[in-house]
């Protein structure tokens, strides 16, 4: 009996090798886009980004936090990592599509321990953990699409802050539909962006915003907002936001005196927006003030 179960367990074992095995061969060099892998924990926002760009390079990240910039052959391997591809099955697809390769088992090794970093639970700088990386200064590395992309659903807003930089006459400025804007998100998808905001104007006041957010985390970004918080402080709204995959908020809070920031915005707001930042701390989500 028990030599039977051995034979079982090893057969099982090989078995899986060569399903493994097919699955690499099978997986070719990942197409441009966006390639998004949610991570197991408290909070359903986290989540890993490889980004390839048309030329087979790529962007691995962390919650728009922490990246490292891939060449092709590293960005098919981190590909398969995320996959679930053992190593030893990927160092063979590797050998297999790139004839006279050389022994690639220590940088196949690397990569997978440096996904391994931007998956883990609590990660603290994956960066840090691998001193060898070759550091380059910001902005010198070709980009093929944004990174981020602001969307400002409506220029409409409830309050009327003298300073803005949204010009009164554009108030009345009609906003693209709900499904014109969901087309636009499909495109920033292809595209590539990892991380997706939606303002205005006033974005609450947008009817179809708990739509498009949802649909926004469908297709992988991170989505967050900047709004004046005021919506927020309505009772199950940001429950609402949170459950459609909105992952951080940013609200303007013009003052810490009622007086002023109430002057500032030209609305009796200052309460409202309290009781939303308030509401927001609450929650799940990611939340920040702004004052300008």
């Amino acid at each position: 009996m028990t030599d039977r179960v051995s034979l079982i367990r090893r057969a099982a074992g090989n078995l899986r090798k060569e399903v493994q095995g097919l699955r690499a061969a099978l997986l070719p060099p990942p197409a441009p886009g966006l390639y998004t892998y949610r991570l197991e924990q408290e909070s359903h926002h986290g989540r890993v980004h490889l980004r390839i760009h048309p030329d087979g390079s790529g962007l691995l990240s962390r919650d728009v936090t922490e990246a490292v910039h891939l060449n092709a052959t590293a960005a098919h391997v981190a590909r398969m990592a995320l996959e679930g591809i053992s190593v030893a099955a990927s160092i063979a697809a590797l050998r297999r599509r790139y004839q006279g390769v050389g022994d690639p088992r220590e940088e196949v090794a690397r990569i997978y321990a440096l996904v391994d970093a931007f998956r883990a639970p609590e990660p603290r700088c994956p960066r840090c953990a691998f001193p060898s990386l070759e550091r380059i200064p910001a902005f010198s590395a070709p980009v093929s699409a944004p990174y981020k992309v602001d969307l400002a659903l409506t220029y409409r807003c409830n309050n009327a802050c003298a300073h803005c930089y949204n010009e009164p006459g554009r108030k009345a400025m009609p906003s693209l539909t709900t499904t014109e804007w969901r087309d636009a998100l499909d495109r920033l998808a292809r595209l590539g962006v990892l991380h997706v905001i939606f303002t205005g104007g006033e974005p609450t006041l947008f009817p179809d915003l708990i739509e498009l957010i949802r649909h926004a985390d469908h297709l992988g970004p991170i989505v967050g907002m900047n709004t004046n918080g005021r919506r927020l402080a309505e009772p199950g709204y940001v429950r609402a936001l949170a459950r459609a995959g909105l992952s951080h908020v940013q609200v303007t809070l013009a003052s810490c005196r009622a007086e002023e920031h109430n002057a500032i915005t030209g609305t009796d707001s200052f309460e409202e927006t309290v009781a939303g930042i308030r509401r927001a701390l609450e929650s799940d989500l990611h939340t920040i003030t702004n004052t300008t």
